[in-house]
């Protein structure tokens, strides 16, 4: 009878997670969420990770790749001439399968630049938006004030 063997198991109950498991919940959860569900510390998932080969929980990453192709699908155009756009989206499809295959995959610099890009665009708009708001609510004070 080994006690210790047994001792052993109950104290790293994240040996017993698997790669694939593993790579069904990055697509899906936080490393927080997925730790949750498997019933094990962040650091002993961070841990297991390691140990199968993922240096990196590429949740937001993917979240990022995916959030780029919707963005990038809503700049499509009705008549379906947006052949450069479609091009992008493929690209970046082809990434995410990279990524769900190899968590250590690393993405393209010119990935990167496009997310920037659309980042500083949802910014900007958002900006102009808000000025465009401060602008109207001081019109309307304005007005008020001289009546």
């Amino acid at each position: 009878m080994d006690n210790h063997s047994a001792h052993d198991i109950n104290e790293h109950p994240q040996d017993g997670i698997s790669k694939e498991l593993l790579s069904h919940l990055y697509t899906s959860s936080t490393i927080e969420d997925a730790a949750r569900l498997l019933g094990v510390g962040v650091t002993a998932l961070k841990k297991r990770c390691r140990e199968v080969g993922i240096t990196r929980w590429p949740h937001r990453q993917l979240q990022s790749l995916n959030n780029m192709i919707k963005g990038l699908q809503a700049m499509l155009s009705p008549s379906g001439d947006d052949e450069c756009i479609k091009e992008a989206i493929q690209q970046i499809e082809q990434h995410v399968t990279l990524v769900v295959q190899d968590p250590s995959y690393e993405i393209p610099k010119n990935v990167f630049r496009l997310r920037q890009a659309q980042f500083k665009d949802k910014h900007n708009a958002k900006r102009k938006r808000s000025n465009k708001e401060s602008d109207n609510d001081d019109v309307s004070t304005a007005e008020g004030g001289s009546q």
